[in-house]
């Protein structure tokens, strides 16, 4: 079973949360927790600097 391949986003496609309404936050959080819930989306946050 092959590992899925990480592909970088479009620069179109990027966006600052603080940028946007509290409503596109909203849908957003809400379609981030759907996509990770069905196994379409991971995170990964790396902490640097400390």
């Amino acid at each position: 079973n092959p590992s899925p391949k990480l592909e970088p986003v479009p620069e179109s496609s990027v966006s600052m949360a603080e940028e946007r309404t509290m409503e596109e936050r909203e849908r957003w959080w809400k379609m981030g927790l759907k996509a990770i819930s069905e196994g379409k989306l991971g995170v990964l946050l790396l902490s640097g600097g400390q």
